[in-house]
């Protein structure tokens, strides 16, 4: 004779481990997001600041344009990140000069009110 194995309880015992793991995997999803979008604040800020900074210090009749080379070096960000800010922050213009031919040769970035 063989003794009964009731599968009910196994069944119940795998479901509540499948929602515990569903459970953790969603707190994980929403604490990376949270240190990312936290993270791309603090980017945010600090080239506006270093930007505001530059216009604060800037002689009068100076427009305190920045390079991408520049803000590179001074604040620690990537040319994209630099750029992805630019379009998304309205204190972050962007500037080009020309060359003789009147193409684009050197992207600017400023601090605006």
């Amino acid at each position: 004779m063989s003794p009964k194995v009731d599968l009910t309880h196994w069944a119940n015992l795998a479901a509540i481990l499948g929602f515990l793991v569903t459970l953790i995997g969603a707190c994980v999803g929403i604490h990376g997001y949270y240190r990312y979008r936290r993270n791309w604040r603090t980017k945010t800020n600090a080239l506006v600041a270093y930007l505001k900074n530059k216009k604060i210090q800037a002689s009068p009749g100076k427009k305190a344009q920045q390079t991408t080379t520049h803000l590179i070096r001074y604040v620690g960000l990537t040319e994209d990140e630099i750029l992805k800010i630019s379009f998304e922050n309205k204190h972050v213009s962007r500037s080009i000069d020309k060359d003789e031919k009147g193409k684009a040769k050197t992207l600017y970035f400023e601090y605006k009110e």
